[in-house]
C-alpha cells in the first residue's frame, strides 16, 4: 500500500503501481438572463482532459457562497452532451465565491477507482446590467460595509429599515454635506424600502469619485443605498451608482456615513460605463493606516461617530460617548432611547444607548479632520500608555494630554486610585480602551 499527498492538500492511497489519486478541474461560467436580470452558474468537470460526463455526482460536493449541496441534488446535468452542470438556483448580480470537495472515491468509469480531488474553486463577478438611460457617464459597481450593523454572518442587519425608520430622501444634505455634481434631496421610493433578504437596504450612504493626486479633492458625489450583503445601490434601486456627468478614467473612490468614518480606496479605480468587476473596499484596501476594521469576515468602516465630527473619542473634548449618555439621561447609563433615525444609534439599532463605543480613531482619509496632535483623556488616577506607567502633563483640570506616538496605536489601561489595580469600570467610569491614531 503506498499512501501519497500533494501541495492541494489531497491524500490517497493506492495498491501497486495504480495512481493513487487523480485531479478533477472545474471550470465555471455565468450567462445573464435578460428576462430577470439574475444569472445561471455552470460548473464543467474536467478529467485528465476528458469532459466529466459519467462519474457520479453524490460524492462531489459544491460550495455556493457558503451552502454547501452535493452535486446531484443542487445541480442538474444538461442533456445537450456537453457535460456541463446547471446550479438550480438563479445567481443574483454581485460576486459569488465556489469551491468544491469530494466525500469519498468517485467513480468515472475507469476500470480502477481512484480517490479524486476537486479543483477549481472561484470567485465569480457578475456584473449588473446597465439601464440603457445609464449608458453615459461612469456607473460605480461599489461593495462596502459598516462596522455598527455587521454581525458574524458577514451581512449586516437592516434593523432602520424593518422599524420604517430609513428615510425616503437621503438625510446629508440636511445635516450640512454639500454634494457635488448632484442637487440636494434626491429620494428613493416605498418599493426599493420594501425589498427584504441580503438586497434590503440598510441605510444611506454618501460615493464620493476624488481626484488621484493629493489631496484627492472630491470631483462628484451622490447618495446612495447600502445593502445587508454590502452591494451600494443607486436610489432608484440599480445594483450600481450612476455618475452621468463623469467622464471615464481613473477616480479614488470613498465611501462616507453619516456615524461611521469614511474610508477611500488604496489605488485609483478605472471607471466606465460598464464595469465588469467591483470597487471592493471590504477586501481592506484603503488609502492609509486602520482606515477600516475587521468584522465578520469583511472589512468595514469604523463606528461611533456619534457628533459627526469626523473622529471617533470615546473621552476629551467633542468626545462620541458624552452625546449618547446625554440622550439617555447621562446618570443612568443603561437607559435606552428608540425607535429613533439618530447619528448617535452607532450600532444602527434604532436605539441609543446598550453599545457606547470606546475606541478613539483619527480617519485615514484625506481632508476629513486634521489629524490629532494629541490624545486627551480624563483621569485622576495613574494610568498605562502602551505599557509605560506614570501620568501625562496635566493641560486643563481634568483632562490629561498624551503626546504624539509613534505608531498607528496606543492601548491606554485606566487604574483605579482606591485599589491600584485595573477595575472592571462601567460605562460612567473611565475604562481600559484601545486608542487608535491615523497620521
Amino acid at each position: 500500500m503506498v499512501s501519497v499527498s500533494d501541495a492541494q492538500g489531497c491524500t490517497a492511497g493506492a495498491i501497486s503501481t495504480f495512481p493513487a489519486k487523480k485531479i478533477i478541474d472545474v471550470t465555471h461560467t455565468v450567462q445573464l438572463n435578460a428576462g430577470t436580470g439574475d444569472y445561471t452558474l455552470y460548473a464543467r468537470f474536467l478529467d485528465q482532459g476528458f469532459t466529466w460526463v459519467f462519474c457520479t455526482g453524490s460524492s462531489i460536493y459544491g460550495t455556493v457562497n457558503g451552502v454547501t449541496a452535493s452535486l446531484s441534488s443542487a445541480w442538474t446535468l444538461l442533456s445537450d452532451g456537453s457535460g456541463r452542470y446547471r446550479y438550480n438556483s438563479p445567481m443574483p448580480v454581485g460576486v459569488a465565491a465556489v469551491s468544491w470537495s469530494a466525500s469519498a472515491q468517485v467513480n468515472c468509469g475507469d476500470t480502477f477507482d481512484y480517490l479524486y480531488c476537486v479543483g477549481g474553486g472561484a470567485t465569480l463577478y457578475m456584473p449588473p446590467v446597465i439601464a440603457v438611460g445609464d449608458a453615459g457617464g461612469v456607473n460605480v459597481w461599489l461593495r462596502a460595509a459598516l462596522q455598527g450593523p455587521m454581525v458574524s454572518s458577514g451581512l449586516m442587519t437592516d434593523s432602520l429599515r424593518t422599524k420604517g425608520l430609513v428615510p425616503l430622501q437621503e438625510p446629508y444634505s440636511g445635516s450640512g454635506y454639500t454634494f457635488t455634481g448632484v442637487a440636494a434631496g434626491l429620494a428613493t421610493t416605498s418599493a426599493v424600502l420594501a425589498v427584504t433578504g441580503n438586497n434590503a437596504a440598510v441605510d444611506w450612504v454618501i460615493v464620493e469619485l476624488r481626484a488621484i493626486t493629493v489631496p484627492y479633492g472630491v470631483i462628484s458625489s451622490r447618495p446612495a443605498l447600502l445593502q445587508r450583503d454590502g452591494d451600494v445601490m443607486d436610489v432608484d434601486g440599480d445594483s450600481y451608482v450612476h455618475f452621468g456627468s463623469v467622464a471615464p478614467g481613473n477616480y479614488r473612490v470613498a465611501v462616507r456615513h453619516r456615524n461611521h468614518l469614511g474610508a477611500m480606496t488604496f489605488s485609483n479605480q478605472a471607471l466606465v460605463s460598464s464595469p465588469a468587476q467591483p470597487v471592493n473596499l471590504t477586501g481592506g484596501s484603503t488609502y492609509g493606516t486602520d482606515a477600516v476594521t475587521y468584522v465578520g469576515g469583511k472589512y468595514c468602516l469604523w463606528s461611533g461617530d456619534g457628533n459627526g465630527n469626523g473622529t471617533l473619542g470615546y473621552t476629551g473634548i467633542n468626545n462620541d460617548r458624552d452625546p449618547i449618555l446625554t440622550a439617555i439621561g447621562g446618570t443612568t447609563p443603561n437607559n435606552t432611547l428608540g425607535p429613533v433615525y439618530d447619528r448617535r444609534d452607532v450600532n444602527m439599532d434604532g436605539v441609543i444607548g446598550m453599545w457606547v463605543p470606546t475606541t478613539i480613531v483619527i480617519p485615514s482619509s484625506p481632508t476629513w479632520g486634521a489629524p490629532r496632535r494629541t490624545i486627551r483623556e480624563r483621569s485622576s488616577c495613574h494610568d498605562h500608555v502602551n505599557g509605560t506607567g506614570g501620568r501625562p502633563a496635566l493641560l486643563t483640570t481634568p483632562w490629561l494630554a498624551f503626546p504624539l506616538f509613534s505608531g498607528p496605536r496606543a492601548r491606554v489601561l485606566w487604574k483605579s486610585c482606591a485599589s491600584g489595580g485595573t477595575t472592571s469600570l462601567t460605562r460612567t467610569q473611565w475604562s481600559p480602551h484601545i486608542v487608535v491614531v491615523h497620521w
